[in-house]
């Protein structure tokens, strides 16, 4: 017994394995030695592998044994300034979001920036834009940068304009709109490029105390498990003071996640150069950090009219949005990289974006480039009905944020179904047959556009109801995924998507040992109370890194 005892068993009154969206869990449990599972299967099949060296965990019927959640799309650095910044999401009025940011600086006065996230005009009564004035006499000393919910139109006060060079002058950029008043003067509020460039100059200023972000690093690292998350994606550039301190935090086995990270393709034709140096500066393809593949942003948002539609949108007859970047090049970098034997995950929130993104892939495959690249068309928000079956033939990944449905806290105020119109709408967040059509979905949350917890999505994609519970039924209800749909994408469908399934995802013996146990069994909750789910532990690579 002493040769074959195991380093630790979980037994649980209900276990996910995952190997299924179909799955229901059932009584069980499994071994590991060391960072892998060697044995899955009943209660009493595993308890012949504890011996007097083995640590045993026993949970009854209101938990639940599963894989460690996946979230295969967030950005990291904004993330953890998300976590650590003023709440601002679902705030009721412009002069709440002031408030609450004056009594954040209050409490952090320190800091070079105040940067927060999650506003939304759509939530409160005067649903315009917001501008500077307010918030610049609240807070006139300490440049300001508050990203919306959508993360793709900031608010800003005058001293954050000047510091960005926006005077009544500037013109607007490509790609982008800075507003004005009508006297000529910036309001402060400002869509898409520049706003990009902005908000991260105000996280980068944020950043340069190396104290402060290894305890931030560290603190949404602790959130993560504590939420069952053990795997994420970074969908954009990883910033270098990150690395570093990431880095810092695996030496010293304090770093409790797996981080697989991208190259942008948008910006810059170094592209390839900085993937080489990723790959080898991280070549333990088991390690805490992968380099992944590559990130294109083919549009904005449908919330600033600024995804890129093949029709014009239902509130603003003869706009259809606009592609971010030139697609020419945009083709070229996809097609570069395609033949180098890289997947792309292409942000598309338009039909016409989410069309040219399988366009591109199209002629990927007509020149041969593909050889079991795990290529992904991420938000996919409207999709034409004609490009459903697309993924599956094409083998595109759809990655799906299904709490971006309900942006604002009440049904009533959800600008989508009069931005896309009626026809349009049923095909909006259309999960369902998404699932159906592509070889693979996975769920994620574009933290900090959404909050990085797997249960907010599962309820969402469940339900499909707003936090009011409305409309009655669901906002189509026919585009609803079921529980173990939803917990396979979460855990099987990341793995897949960032081609770790060998390894991760699901519970089987031989692979790494990353699960979670939640704190209810989400088969027999109340969807009222899937919000309120957590984790009562969570191993990664067989290690304790939560224990409620």
């Amino acid at each position: 017994m002493a040769e074959i005892q195991a380093d630790l068993v979980i037994l649980a009154d209900a276990m996910f394995t995952g190997v299924s969206p179909r799955e229901r869990p059932v009584p069980g449990g499994l071994a590991l030695r060391g960072r892998r599972i060697t044995a899955v299967g009943t209660k009493t099949d595993v308890e012949a592998l504890i011996g007097p060296g083995t640590q045993v965990f026993r949970f009854g019927k209101d938990a639940l044994l599963m894989p460690g959640f996946c979230d295969s799309h967030l950005h990291l650095s904004w993330t953890i300034t998300a976590e650590s910044g003023p709440p601002l999401r679902q705030v009721k009025s412009e002069d709440e979001c002031v408030a609450i940011t004056k009594k954040w600086l209050q409490e952090h006065p320190d800091v070079s920036w105040v940067v927060g996230n999650g506003w939304h005009q759509s939530n409160w009564a005067v649903k315009e834009p917001p501008d500077k004035r307010k918030l610049s006499a609240a807070i006139p000393h300490v440049p300001v940068c508050l990203m919306d919910v959508d993360c793709h139109a900031v608010w800003l006060n005058q001293k954050a304009l000047d510091l960005a060079g926006i005077t009544r002058d500037t013109p607007n950029a490509e790609g982008g709109a800075i507003y004005h008043d009508a006297a000529g003067e910036p309001t402060g509020y400002v869509e898409e490029n520049p706003c990009m460039d902005i908000y991260i100059r105000g996280i980068e200023a944020n950043e340069l105390d190396p104290a402060a972000r290894r305890i931030n690093l560290r603190d949404t690292c602790r959130t993560f498990n504590r939420r069952g998350i053990t795997s994420v994606m970074d969908a954009l550039d990883t910033p270098a003071v990150w690395l570093d301190t990431i880095d810092e935090l695996v030496k010293e086995n304090q770093f409790s996640l797996r981080l697989n990270c991208t190259t942008f393709l948008n910006d810059t034709g170094a592209y390839m150069e900085h993937a080489r140096a990723l790959l080898d500066r991280y070549r333990d393809r088991e390690g805490a950090v992968v380099f992944w593949g590559f990130k294109a942003l083919l549009d904005g948002v449908g919330g600033a009219h600024t995804a890129w539609m093949t029709a014009d949108y239902a509130d603003a007859p003869g706009n259809r949005g606009y592609p971010l970047g030139n697609p020419e090049v945009l083709m070229q970098r996809v097609l570069d990289v395609e033949r180098q034997g890289y997947g792309v995950h292409l942000h598309a929130c338009g039909t016409r974006a989410v069309e040219f993104g399988l366009d591109m892939i199209e002629e990927a495959r007509k020149n041969g480039s593909l050889s079991g690249q795990r290529n992904t068309i991420t938000h996919c928000d409207t999709v034409n009905g004609k490009d459903f079956a697309r993924f599956g033939s094409l083998g595109v990944i759809a990655s799906l944020q299904p709490d971006m449905l309900a942006p604002t806290h009440s049904w009533a105020d959800n600008i989508y179904p009069r931005r896309f119109g009626e026809e349009l709408m049923k095909n909006a967040w259309a999960n369902r047959r998404l699932f159906d059509a592509a070889p693979a979905v996975s769920l994620s949350s574009d933290s900090p556009v959404t909050i990085a917890n797997p249960m907010f999505a599962v309820f969402r994609a469940t339900q499909r109801i707003h936090d009011d519970g409305n409309p009655p039924g669901g906002i189509h209800p026919e585009q609803k995924l079921t529980l173990g749909e939803c917990l396979w994408a979460f855990t099987y469908g990341g793995a897949y998507q960032l081609g770790r399934e060998q390894d991760l995802g699901t519970l089987e013996p031989g692979k790494l040992a990353d699960l979670a146990v939640l704190n209810k069994n989400i088969f027999d909750a109340d969807p009222g109370d899937y919000l309120s789910i957590e984790s009562r532990l969570t191993l990664l690579n067989g290690k304790i890194v939560y224990h409620a």
